[in-house]
């Protein structure tokens, strides 16, 4: 229930009400199918979509990240944030054990099948009583508030970058979900306090980590806050005028003062608690069933049925093979002494211009060289896919969120409904942490041919919830594979640092892997997992190893992805008439889905 006695159908009550509510529409759709003794028969793609909306209903953010229909230009969605309070994870939970009975467990077609085997995943540990799990994310997440993912972060960086200001339908809704951001931070605080009293308390360094951004979040000025000054120049952009743009900052401003800051600070002081109470062991295996969480959160990013020993394994010789390959390619540059990291640091100091000066012309330069990298991707497009196209992609600079902050660049595609087309958010923020070289793998790694041209390529004819999913394993995977396909079309021929730092990359991928199954399975203290850091890369890692220890399993879908398009690619290129452009659309064209309905779909 929100601050005006309102629950998210729009009617006084409590969540309580609410989730008695959603237990008797669920249950009523397509007149009680999903509990009748025989098995459902196989829904149309519409059907589909019309079962699973009271379970989106519970998803309002995500709506308005994937541009649904509902929350463009001032929708419901729009207006509402998450409930992540007990009762809201309990109703989420309650939609998609409802939404996965109305399915067939087989003998539909792949678009069903992709939208049952989301559920099944999700249901994979649904008898852990903490932390956040759906139908949409990589993972079930144990701790709800990090450095990396909670809602002190999702819910401004989407409403500063996402959702739709465009019309005075549009803006209101955004004001509205800012007045529904004050309970949703209480909902979060009450979880973390029902999560300790079930057990789980993280991690000490891990709350610690998210203090410094809620500390931000409540003491600058509304006035000078990121979101109300994302708003302004939004607003700006679409060409409002100065008198409403300064109505509406002043409304936004005056809320964020007198409700949310206040209860972002109830949160901050909850997590500040748990804080205290924190573990020393940052291994999940130390929460109650943490050892089985992890496993599941593994075989879910990793989409795999691999031992974790296996995998390890794998991560092991990937990062020796990766490492042999730098040591190469920097000795023939003459850096012989040192380990990666050393030379790899060594290098870049030796080259000052690397760096672009530390001004708008700085930043604007490297958004240019992004630009440009895309540019030359395009080019090879016709070797790589038929008809040898991706859709528009706009490069944009990464507003700054705040002190605190956690930066890096990101993909956003392109809105479902066309509202709003696909951005590479650049993190141009500190050109120190940006050399040129590394805008290389990013532009291919999040634009073409990675993330962007695996979205553009991706049907529109799929249910709503298998467009909105997370396959880990698909989508990290074919981004890491775009970085190898950029480099087999010898599109790093004349940026050989770039290839360095794209090499970089997947060894710090590879090593991640290793240490993620060593905290979590076999317990290794944070100072072990650092001497294996840097073992594998020549430096300790320290954040890696930071979002390791927040998002446990989560780190295995790139290297895991990766491997097995590479063999999949293998077994094809042993036959006859391999077609490369042919087998990528035929991994692409269905969209992000299981590996097992990849490797048919090839053969």
């Amino acid at each position: 229930m929100d601050r005006f006695g309102m629950n998210r159908f729009g009617m006084a009550g409590t969540r309580r009400e609410a989730l008695a509510m959603l237990a008797a529409g669920v249950a009523a759709t397509r007149a009680g199918q999903a509990f009748a003794d025989t098995a459902p028969s196989c829904p149309e793609a519409a059907t589909i979509d019309a079962d699973s909306a009271p379970l989106l209903s519970l998803l309002p953010e995500a709506a308005v990240s994937a541009g649904l229909l509902e929350a463009s230009a001032g929708g419901p969605a729009a207006r509402h944030c998450n409930d992540w309070s007990p009762d809201g994870n309990a109703a989420l939970k309650l939609a998609m054990d409802a939404m996965r009975k109305m399915l067939p467990a087989q003998g539909c077609d792949p678009a069903t099948m992709v939208v049952r085997a989301q559920l099944d995943m999700a249901t994979g540990s649904e008898t852990v009583r903490y932390g956040r799990n759906g139908p949409l994310g990589g993972t079930h997440r144990p701790y709800l508030v990090t450095a990396f993912t909670g809602p002190h972060l999702s819910t401004p960086l989407s409403m500063r970058l996402v959702q739709d200001v465009s019309s005075p339908a549009a803006v209101d809704a955004w004001q509205a979900r800012l007045d529904s951001y004050a309970p949703a931070l209480l909902g979060a605080a009450q979880s973390m306090r029902a999560d300790a009293a079930a057990g789980c308390v993280p991690p000490a360094a891990t709350s610690r980590a998210a203090l410094a951004q809620m500390d931000a979040f409540v003491l600058t000025p509304p006035e000078r806050h990121p979101l109300v000054l994302a708003l302004d120049a939004r607003l700006a952009a679409a060409g409002v005028p100065a008198a409403a743009r300064t109505l509406a900052t002043v409304r936004a401003s005056a809320t964020l003062a007198k409700h949310v800051q206040p209860a972002m600070a109830l949160l901050r002081d909850t997590t500040a608690t748990l804080t205290r109470q924190g573990r020393t062991d940052i291994a999940l295996a130390a929460q109650p069933g943490g050892e089985a969480l992890h496993a599941a959160n593994v075989a879910r990013a990793g989409d795999t049925t691999t031992s974790l020993a296996d995998a390890q394994a794998l991560g092991r010789a990937e990062a020796a093979r990766i490492g042999a390959l730098l040591d190469k390619r920097l000795a023939l540059r003459g850096l012989r002494k040192g380990s990666l990291a050393e030379r790899i640091a060594a290098a870049f100091a030796a080259h000052p211009e690397f760096i672009e000066s530390d001004d708008e012309g700085g930043r604007s330069a490297l958004l240019q060289l992004a630009t440009m990298r895309i540019d030359a991707a395009r080019g090879a497009l016709a070797r790589l896919v038929p008809g040898g196209e991706a859709a528009p992609l706009a490069i944009r600079p990464l507003p700054d969120g705040g002190q605190g902050t956690l930066g890096g660049s990101c993909y956003v595609p392109a809105a479902i409904d066309g509202s709003r087309g696909a951005t590479l958010w650049l993190d141009t923020r500190s050109v120190h942490a940006l050399p040129t070289p590394g805008v290389s793998p990013i532009a291919y790694h999040l634009g073409i041919p990675g993330q962007h041209l695996q979205a553009s390529r991706a049907t529109p004819a799929r249910p709503t919830l298998a467009r909105m999913a997370a396959w880990p394993a698909f989508a990290e995977g074919w981004a890491c594979y775009g970085e190898r396909l950029a480099a087999e079309q010898g599109l790093f021929a004349r940026d050989p640092w770039g290839d360095v730092a794209r090499l970089s990359d997947e060894l710090l991928r590879a090593a991640r892997l290793v240490v993620d199954i060593g905290i979590h399975a076999q317990r290794w203290p944070r100072e072990q997992a650092e001497a294996e850091m840097n073992d594998m890369t020549g430096g300790i890692q320290a954040a890696a190893i930071d979002r390791i220890v927040a998002l446990p399993g989560e780190a295995v879908s790139g290297t895991l992805g990766l491997h097995r398009l590479l063999s999949l690619r293998d077994t094809a290129k042993a036959g006859k008439h391999f077609d490369e452009r042919a087998f990528h659309a035929a991994i692409l064209d269905p969209g992000p889905r299981p590996f097992a309905m990849v490797e048919t779909a090839i053969a």
